[in-house]
């Protein structure tokens, strides 16, 4: 494997041409890492995306029914360099994003992870509307490890896809796989990560989501979905993976509270999550379901939010190299603590997006980033 500062990894499954598409897009924009192609396609799949990585990337075939995390893990075993970038074949990462993330990390060796903002977009015909701020909470910096985990609890966004330390991914791939539950594995994954280093967020857009449905139910990726199908296995799923965070703690020596129990703390935290995520009328209906009330069962989530007219503050612009037009609706140009796209950065995207083969159909985003690939 590899033996230059960093390694990119794509993880994918029968989906040659968005694999394609992604390999195009990072080579014409620069990119000179080696890329890894990390595939459980089936057999005719399979030889479409080797064909397609020939000359851009190095490819690895396994089989279907080995999970994410155990794919990743596996090769991440065997990389050399000391960063990892960890990129789904179905969103646009940013070449740039990706420099200055590693260019962080080698100037911060207090930080385990670096990314930055991701936005939601549709494309409709040949324009990118960018619509839905995803990721954008700040840099979660504190010294304390249990201050970094409350932080990320608390207003909880995933950075899977971003630029790692190669020993810390490791080591939170390592504790996740054994939860068998895509729930709990990312929640570890993440807690892992923030628990061994500090997470930097850069002003930078570090890639766009195409939002879409997911092949994952609800019921398995969504903790309020859970609760409502089997309250009792999501307790008990949660208690597994609570169990072991809290081992993972006492066995890095991290200081807890005097007079503080570790398992009363953890719960707490994970509250701040699980509190953003109920919905009291949902759970009366559910409740008035389960009586026999003759109601109409309770609808599933949606992600794409559909063509809108253009609106006051929203901003187009239109690429100089084909008849695309970038819009940026004016949620995702917010300038505040937190949030803040600058012009320089636009301009830098849309420069990357000119080379985007629009030829390929727009990509079906998992929105919890853990689908089997």
């Amino acid at each position: 494997m590899t033996t230059s500062s960093l390694t990119i990894i794509i993880p994918t499954r029968n989906r040659p041409s968005y694999c394609k598409n992604l390999l195009q897009f990072l080579r014409s924009n620069g990119v000179t890492h080696s890329i890894v192609v990390l595939d459980s396609s089936d057999t005719d799949q399979a030889g479409e995306t080797r064909a397609v990585s020939v000359d851009l990337a190095l490819y690895q075939h396994l089989s279907s029914d080995v999970a994410l995390f155990d794919k990743l893990h596996g090769l991440v075993h065997s990389v050399k360099s000391r960063y990892v970038a960890l990129i789904p074949d179905d969103d646009i990462t940013f070449p740039h994003a990706i420099e200055r993330s590693l260019g962080y990390l080698q100037g911060h060796a207090d930080c385990g992870v670096c990314h930055g903002y991701y936005l939601n977009f549709d494309l409709h015909r040949q324009d990118f509307d960018i619509h839905t701020l995803f990721g954008f909470t700040p840099t979660i910096g504190e010294d304390d490890p249990l201050q970094r985990h409350y932080h990320l609890m608390r207003r909880y966004q995933p950075f899977i896809w971003g630029v790692f330390r190669t020993e810390i991914l490791t080591s939170a791939l390592t504790k996740a796989r054994p939860l068998r539950s895509p729930l709990f594995e990312e929640l570890m994954f993440m807690n892992v990560a923030v628990l061994r280093g500090k997470a930097a967020r850069l002003p930078v857009v570090h890639a766009l989501r195409s939002t879409g449905p997911s092949d994952i139910p609800p019921v398995q990726r969504h903790p309020f979905f859970w609760f409502l199908h089997d309250a009792q296995s999501f307790f008990a799923s949660y208690l597994a993976y609570r169990n072991r965070l809290a081992e993972f703690v006492r066995d890095q020596a991290i200081d807890v509270p005097t007079g503080t129990s570790l398992e009363q703390l953890l719960d707490l935290i994970h509250a701040t999550w699980l509190g953003r995520e109920i919905d009291l009328g949902v759970i009366n209906h559910a409740a008035r379901i389960l009586l026999g009330d003759p109601i109409p069962a309770i609808p599933q989530p949606t992600f794409s939010v559909g063509w809108r007219d253009i609106e006051e503050g929203d901003v187009v612009h239109q690429s100089s190299r084909r008849s695309s037009r970038y819009i940026w609706r004016k949620s995702t140009l917010q300038q505040n603590d937190e949030v803040g796209v600058a012009d320089e950065e636009i301009a830098r995207v849309e420069q990357q997006l000119d080379v985007y083969d629009l030829q390929v159909p727009a990509p079906i985003k998992l929105p919890d980033s853990l689908a089997n690939r």
